[in-house]
Protein backbone atom coordinates (compact mmCIF):
# COMPACT_ATOMS: atom_id res chain seq x y z
CA UNK A 1 0.00 0.00 0.00
CA UNK A 2 1.39 3.44 -0.97
CA UNK A 3 1.61 6.05 1.75
CA UNK A 4 1.37 9.79 1.23
CA UNK A 5 4.22 11.79 2.76
CA UNK A 6 5.95 15.14 2.43
CA UNK A 7 9.34 15.39 0.74
CA UNK A 8 11.97 16.21 3.39
CA UNK A 9 13.83 18.62 1.09
CA UNK A 10 13.21 22.02 2.73
CA UNK A 11 12.89 23.63 -0.72
CA UNK A 12 10.31 21.12 -1.99
CA UNK A 13 7.95 19.76 0.69
CA UNK A 14 5.87 18.16 -2.10
CA UNK A 15 3.42 15.40 -1.14
CA UNK A 16 4.29 12.13 -2.88
CA UNK A 17 3.30 8.47 -2.76
CA UNK A 18 5.85 6.06 -1.35
CA UNK A 19 5.91 2.29 -1.19
CA UNK A 20 9.05 2.06 0.94
CA UNK A 21 8.64 3.49 4.45
CA UNK A 22 12.30 4.66 4.43
CA UNK A 23 11.89 6.87 1.37
CA UNK A 24 11.80 10.52 2.50
CA UNK A 25 12.49 12.42 -0.75
CA UNK A 26 10.26 12.63 -3.81
CA UNK A 27 13.19 12.27 -6.22
CA UNK A 28 16.92 11.78 -6.42
CA UNK A 29 17.29 15.48 -7.31
CA UNK A 30 15.51 16.46 -4.08
CA UNK A 31 17.68 14.08 -2.06
CA UNK A 32 20.87 15.54 -3.57
CA UNK A 33 19.68 19.12 -3.11
CA UNK A 34 18.73 18.48 0.54
CA UNK A 35 22.15 16.96 1.23
CA UNK A 36 23.85 19.93 -0.48
CA UNK A 37 21.86 22.37 1.68
CA UNK A 38 22.75 20.42 4.83
CA UNK A 39 26.46 20.36 3.84
CA UNK A 40 26.41 24.08 3.03
CA UNK A 41 24.95 24.93 6.43
CA UNK A 42 27.27 22.64 8.39
CA UNK A 43 30.35 23.79 6.46
CA UNK A 44 29.41 27.41 5.76
CA UNK A 45 32.88 28.80 6.47
CA UNK A 46 34.61 26.27 4.20
CA UNK A 47 32.06 26.80 1.40
CA UNK A 48 32.57 30.58 1.62
CA UNK A 49 36.36 30.16 1.61
CA UNK A 50 36.23 27.92 -1.49
CA UNK A 51 34.01 30.40 -3.36
CA UNK A 52 36.24 33.37 -2.52
CA UNK A 53 39.40 31.40 -3.38
CA UNK A 54 37.98 30.38 -6.78
CA UNK A 55 37.08 34.01 -7.45
CA UNK A 56 40.67 35.04 -6.60
CA UNK A 57 42.05 32.37 -8.96
CA UNK A 58 39.83 33.63 -11.81
CA UNK A 59 40.92 37.21 -11.20
CA UNK A 60 44.65 36.38 -11.18
CA UNK A 61 44.28 34.09 -14.20
CA UNK A 62 42.45 36.83 -16.12
CA UNK A 63 45.08 39.43 -15.31
CA UNK A 64 47.98 37.13 -16.22
CA UNK A 65 46.26 35.89 -19.40
CA UNK A 66 45.92 39.51 -20.53
CA UNK A 67 49.70 39.83 -20.46
CA UNK A 68 50.19 41.65 -17.18
CA UNK A 69 52.88 40.48 -14.78
CA UNK A 70 52.56 43.37 -12.33
CA UNK A 71 49.36 44.68 -10.79
CA UNK A 72 48.48 47.43 -8.34
CA UNK A 73 46.85 46.53 -5.03
CA UNK A 74 44.05 49.01 -5.76
CA UNK A 75 43.35 47.30 -9.09
CA UNK A 76 43.04 43.93 -7.35
CA UNK A 77 40.68 45.41 -4.77
CA UNK A 78 38.55 47.04 -7.49
CA UNK A 79 38.00 43.72 -9.28
CA UNK A 80 37.06 41.96 -6.01
CA UNK A 81 40.30 40.18 -5.08
CA UNK A 82 40.55 39.41 -1.35
CA UNK A 83 44.01 38.56 -0.01
CA UNK A 84 42.44 36.71 2.96
CA UNK A 85 41.44 33.90 0.58
CA UNK A 86 44.72 32.44 -0.67
CA UNK A 87 46.17 28.95 -0.18
CA UNK A 88 49.40 29.87 1.53
CA UNK A 89 51.53 32.83 2.44
CA UNK A 90 55.25 32.17 2.45
CA UNK A 91 58.55 34.01 2.66
CA UNK A 92 61.63 33.10 0.69
CA UNK A 93 65.24 33.50 1.89
CA UNK A 94 65.20 37.20 0.97
CA UNK A 95 62.07 37.79 3.11
CA UNK A 96 59.92 38.29 -0.01
CA UNK A 97 56.27 37.46 0.73
CA UNK A 98 54.38 35.47 -1.87
CA UNK A 99 50.97 33.82 -2.05
CA UNK A 100 49.95 30.67 -3.92
CA UNK A 101 46.77 31.24 -5.91
CA UNK A 102 45.85 28.44 -8.28
CA UNK A 103 48.72 28.03 -10.75
CA UNK A 104 50.25 31.39 -9.87
CA UNK A 105 52.46 33.11 -7.33
CA UNK A 106 51.30 36.56 -6.25
CA UNK A 107 54.50 38.24 -5.07
CA UNK A 108 54.40 41.19 -2.70
CA UNK A 109 56.60 43.94 -4.16
CA UNK A 110 55.49 46.95 -2.12
CA UNK A 111 52.53 48.37 -0.21
CA UNK A 112 50.89 49.16 -3.55
CA UNK A 113 52.16 46.57 -6.07
CA UNK A 114 52.28 42.82 -6.66
CA UNK A 115 53.95 40.69 -9.33
CA UNK A 116 52.31 37.61 -10.84
CA UNK A 117 54.29 34.56 -11.93
CA UNK A 118 53.08 31.23 -13.26
CA UNK A 119 54.09 28.27 -11.08
CA UNK A 120 56.20 25.65 -12.83
CA UNK A 121 55.04 22.08 -12.11
CA UNK A 122 58.56 21.34 -10.80
CA UNK A 123 58.16 24.03 -8.10
CA UNK A 124 55.00 22.51 -6.60
CA UNK A 125 55.27 20.19 -3.64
Amino acid sequence: MALSTNCQNPECNKVFQRKNSKKIYCSLNCKNRANYIKFSIENAEEVLWQKKYKKNVKIIDGIFTNGLSKVLKTTLEQVGFDVKYVKSQEKDDNEVIFFEIGNYWLIYLSETEYAIEKINNNERN
